[in-house]
């Protein structure tokens, strides 16, 4: 027996006699199955290490987690970014669990920002064809109207001839004015049209020439100055002599006196302007009875 033993063992190669030898010496570590040391088995699962909603599996090395939409990770700890792929064309994406939303930019709409707003839906471009852009749009006016809407007719500009202007200015109608030229030497832009200037008198502005002091009194001398003349003189009651006078001839016939227009002075002294033409006469009539208001 001893020699076969010794025989038999020697047979034996020396890799197969080391795995003897260890299958002999080793123990099996602790699993599911073999349980703790009061022979229960271990539940990894009831720790509940499976997070935000993942359903926990025991296996025999530990467990496994299925996780919850929206969530991944050993343990389902980790929120799935829905925004990683960039899903809103034209806004600002917003993570959520097992999903997101999207802020769209202006003009723009869908779940994904993708579709452009059409602003030419409600129809307001009024008289003519609306043109869509990204928030917002343009109108191509029909003839005849204006306005971002074409909600305004277009104004239509009056002119000179019709409103019968041959100088100055005129209000167009449409906010504006429209020039209609001047006029000519000799003439004045009176109402838009021209008219023979009038002569100045030639008192005008001189010294003493103007009304006196109230109360006044408008004395006609003509008959004493002879035929063929008018002498009109206008003198305050209170200083008695000074005031402005006007001569001049009846019927164009010149009488014995010039025409002419001047003052008289308190102290009686004459300063006097020749008239040189009827509408120089006509200017100083005028201007002097702007002073008296009549005269008798």
């Amino acid at each position: 027996m001893r020699s076969l033993a010794g025989s038999r063992l020697h047979a034996l190669t020396i890799p197969a006699l080391s795995t003897l030898l260890l299958a002999g010496c080793a123990s099996a570590g602790p699993s599911a199955a073999d349980g703790d040391e009061s022979g229960e088995a271990t539940d990894f699962c009831a720790s509940a290490p499976c997070q935000n909603g993942g359903a926990c599996a025991a296996t025999e090395s530990g467990y496994t987690c299925t996780c919850a939409p929206g969530w991944t990770g050993t343990d389902c700890a980790t929120n799935i970014d829905e925004c990683a792929p960039g899903p809103c064309v034209h806004g600002t994406c917003n993570d959520q669990v097992d999903g997101y939303t999207c802020t769209c930019a202006p003009g723009w709409t869908g779940t994904g920002c993708e579709a452009n707003i059409d602003e030419c839906a409600p129809g307001p471009c009024v008289h003519g064809t609306c043109n869509d852009q990204v928030d917002g749009y343009t109108c191509t006016c029909a003839p005849g109207w204006t306005g971002t809407s074409c909600e305004t007719p277009v104004c239509v500009a009056t002119t000179c001839a019709a409103q019968g202007a041959t100088c100055g200015s005129i209000d167009d109608g449409c906010s504006g004015t429209r020039d209609c030229g001047s006029c000519e030497s000799g003439f004045t832009c009176e109402s838009g049209t021209c008219q023979p200037t009038a002569p100045a008198c030639p008192c005008d502005g001189m010294p003493g020439w103007g009304p006196p002091t109230p109360p006044v009194q408008c004395i006609n001398y003509s008959g004493s100055m002879g035929p063929g003349s008018i002498y009109y003189y206008l003198k305050s009651n209170d200083n008695g002599h000074e005031g402005p006078f006007v001569e001049f001839a009846v019927n164009g016939q010149l009488g014995p006196e010039p025409d002419q227009c001047g003052y008289v002075s308190v102290a009686n002294t004459i300063t006097a302007m020749p008239l040189t033409s009827q509408a120089q006469v006509d200017a100083c009539i005028q201007s002097f009875l702007s002073f008296a208001g009549s005269c008798p």
